[in-house]
């Protein structure tokens, strides 16, 4: 995808959604005049996930491997990791 923002149109982005030239441009406004009004507050999300996703068995090891070669206060989050 490509994404193209100019001077002329501040509060526009272009997005073609391939790399081959040949397709379009579609113009997409991403702000309005009044900008107070346009933000969007990380509370305003809703959440991506109902409850902790869990690593695969083989990433679960490999993450826990890398632990032997960090301190102890990092490695306690992969450990903590469910999976």
């Amino acid at each position: 995808m490509w994404l193209k923002l100019t001077a002329d149109a501040p509060k526009h982005v272009n997005i073609r959604e391939s790399h081959n030239t040949l397709r379009p441009w579609t113009l997409h406004q991403i702000r309005q005049n009044n900008f107070k009004d346009n933000t969007l507050s990380i509370k305003d999300l809703p959440p991506a996930y109902e409850f902790p996703v869990a690593l695969t068995k083989e990433k679960k090891k490999d993450l826990l491997d890398m632990c032997k070669y960090m301190p102890q206060q990092y490695s306690d989050f992969y450990t903590s990791l469910p999976g």
